[in-house]
């Protein structure tokens, strides 16, 4: 046998080894994890604002919450909200920035002082404490602060999946596409199992269950995490040499930094499905079906369901559209379409307020046809944004600029917070017809980002 069958053979046994369904192994664990810790974050979002509004800041309740009046003060400075209502909105909407933007932090934990598994470790731990805290009254604050702080040092997870190709390998965008649709599995189950238990008003139930999902999380990634890339603390001079950026590196860093604030104006739509969606749901859609009345908090299961098929479907179409026409379709390119896509969603929603003004008359239909087209846009947006951010990014900053990334979701949520604030101010239509421009706004700039910056968004030099 020749040494080039040899190395053959060596070849496809360490792929047999450290792949499955034709990638790494540790992707699949890395889907699985974060696909527990979805299930867990989303199962509280989904009940989250009707927590709040209808049982913990009810006058009875409200006075119980150990150091709440912080919290509100807070709230009140940010979004002045004119009632409890106002107040619920808009403390979800902050709770959900926040979630977005604690993995800058974490992922400074990660980089530089514990490495990217022991930190991912001690986040679903935290995270898991602070979600079932949150639905025991006066430690509400307390469960709100640990989740915080867990799910901002989870934040490495996504990094983890980069770790596992080369810049120059296609499946980068595949693998962030599975990555996202085990997110959207595991939320399409949690609502259901959360809306159940507030619909009874067992509202401690409710984020018990989530915090169950994370003691899942933290197994499985216990068991497997030998799966995963190996860690390397950057500032320890004596295994990595200190990396100084070049004039094209901060070139690339200022211009995602500056695209974090269009992905964030864009993504309004989508990130208040947890927020005023609910509220306006809950006065305006008829959610009876043959007899049976079923919690708001079940559109967040359709939307992960439907978010779940779409980004199967669009994974299927540019594997199929690369194939057939040979031609690759850059990232910059996915996401402008994806945000033309994004401006229809809301107003479907802004045509059901139109046809069926009434409270509890807009058919769920109208929602389905939003959730179809929204998750579409979201699954050429999202995904695939960290694609381009973990492939641009200059290789010393990529887990930071990830993390920066990720913070386009704390912006849009402090802005949907303040929508939310305004729900009951203004007309259902204009309050619809704000998200779509909105996502018009944001896909108008990237178009002329990606005219005036191709060269730098498309780029696949290695990295030194």
């Amino acid at each position: 046998m020749t040494h080039t069958h040899v190395d053959t053979i060596e070849r496809l046994k360490r792929t047999v080894d450290h792949e499955l369904y034709g990638h790494p192994k540790g992707l699949w664990v890395l889907c699985m994890t974060e696909g527990w810790i979805a299930f867990a974050q989303y199962g509280v979002l989904s009940i989250l604002v009707l927590y709040l509004q209808d049982f913990l800041l009810t006058p009875e309740h409200v006075a119980r919450i150990w150091g709440f009046s912080a919290v509100l003060k807070g709230v009140q400075w940010l979004y002045a909200p004119v009632d409890l209502k106002a107040v619920a909105g808009g403390l979800t909407g902050l709770y959900e920035a926040l979630l977005f933007a604690t993995p800058i932090f974490g992922g400074i934990l990660a980089d530089r002082v514990l490495g990217k598994t022991p930190t991912v470790l001690m986040g679903i731990i935290l995270a898991g404490i602070g979600f079932g805290l949150i639905g025991f009254g006066p430690l509400f604050v307390l469960g709100i602060v640990l989740s915080l702080i867990g799910v901002g040092c989870c934040g490495s997870i996504k990094v983890q999946v980069s770790g596992l190709y080369s810049l120059d390998d296609r499946r980068r965008s595949d693998a962030y596409l599975f990555y996202t649709l085990g997110i959207q599995v595991a939320a399409s189950i949690s609502p259901l199992l959360c809306g159940a238990a507030a619909q009874k008003h067992i509202w401690w139930l409710g984020f018990v269950v989530p915090a169950a999902g994370a003691v899942f999380g933290f197994l499985g990634y216990v068991f497997w995490r030998h799966t995963l890339p190996k860690d390397q603390l950057i500032h320890k001079k004596t295994d990595t040499p200190k990396v100084v950026l070049s004039k094209k590196d901060w070139k690339k860093i200022i211009l995602l930094v500056g695209l974090v604030l269009v992905f964030a104006v864009g993504s309004i739509p989508n990130q208040d499905i947890s927020d005023g969606y609910l509220l306006w749901g809950e006065q305006h859609y008829d959610l009876s079906f043959g007899g049976f009345t079923f919690p708001v908090s079940d559109l967040i299961a359709l939307d992960s369901f439907v978010s779940a098929v779409t980004a199967v479907l669009v994974l299927w179409f540019w594997q199929w559209y690369e194939k057939k026409f040979q031609k690759t379709v850059y990232e910059v390119d996915k996401i402008i379409i994806g945000g033309t896509l994004s401006i229809l969603g809301p107003l479907f929603l802004a045509a059901g307020s139109w046809v069926s003004p009434g409270l509890h008359h807009v058919s769920v239909w109208w929602g389905l046809a939003f959730h179809t087209i929204n998750d579409i846009a979201f699954a050429m947006i999202f995904p695939i944004g960290m694609a381009l951010f973990t492939r641009v990014a200059p290789a010393s900053v990529t887990t930071i600029m990830l993390a920066v990334y990720m913070t386009q979701v704390f912006f849009a949520n402090i802005m949907v917070g303040k929508l939310a604030t305004l729900f009951y101010q203004i007309s259902d239509i204009a309050f619809w017809l704000i998200h779509a421009g909105c996502a018009a706004v944001a896909t108008i700039i990237m178009i002329f980002c990606t005219l005036l910056f191709r060269p730098l968004l498309t780029s696949t030099e290695e990295k030194a």
